[in-house]
């Protein structure tokens, strides 16, 4: 495993060390898709599960969609915007995170933060700034002069972030039974990317041996947050 020089220094093959990381690589993604697969084997049961609720027509019951617009208390707004990434751009108001966290622990400033944050939940309220953001462009490579060659991103003001945090996690609690578990990208906690390998592995597996009205199902139900351009 090792190559003499001509100086008669013994020296490492990188020929062989770069052979044998190919090899572990490739033997990482078998498993990995043999993963994924075994996830999906049952494929078919699921589509036609999805299919039977599509045809019942999903809905939340009576009890979750009273909860959804249910008040805001002043501890859950706390809770809520200490969990804010402290080092995350600020929007158009240009206020840093830590100083909104000090405001809204300060109880002089709870009346009106509980006031502000009900009225928009319950009566649309929506306080002018909440209406504003920014569009900032990130450059990405190659030719800058080119748009495509840039991620755009929105700077909403920061106290709108605590908010929205506050609408997401209720619809998190009961969209977990409405939306797929195959469509990871709605899916808080799972990485979005996997999306990417597993309707790699969808069309690999399950289009030679379906109809053209299965194969349709299959990938608007799998697609979600898939870049076409990758298939």
């Amino acid at each position: 495993h090792c190559l003499i020089a001509e100086s008669g220094e013994m020296i490492a093959s990188v020929y062989f060390q770069k052979s044998m990381l190919i090899k572990h690589k490739h033997s990482f993604i078998r498993l990995l898709l043999l993963s994924i697969e075994t996830q999906i084997g049952n494929f078919q049961d699921e589509i036609t599960e999805i299919e039977s609720l599509k045809a019942e027509r999903v809905w939340l019951e009576q009890i979750q969609y009273d909860d959804l617009p249910i008040s805001v208390f002043i501890e859950e707004i706390i809770q809520h915007n200490q969990r804010l990434p402290k080092q995350s751009s600020p929007g158009g108001d240009d206020l840093p995170y830590e100083i909104l966290n000090l405001l809204i622990l300060c109880s002089l400033f709870h009346p009106i933060v509980h006031r502000v944050y009900n009225g928009t939940l319950q009566r649309s309220l929506f306080s002018s700034p909440w209406n504003e953001f920014i569009i900032a462009l990130l450059s990405k490579k190659d030719d800058l002069s080119q748009l495509r060659n840039y991620l755009s991103i929105i700077l909403v003001n920061t106290h709108t972030r605590a908010f929205t945090r506050i609408i997401s996690s209720r619809f998190m609690k009961v969209c977990r039974r409405i939306i797929n578990q195959h469509q990871l990208g709605f899916i808080h906690g799972c990485y979005i990317a996997e999306n990417d390998m597993i309707i790699k592995s969808l069309w690999r597996m399950f289009i030679p041996l379906s109809t053209p009205t299965e194969q349709l199902m299959a990938v608007s139900i799998g697609i979600t947050f898939v870049k076409f351009s990758k298939l």
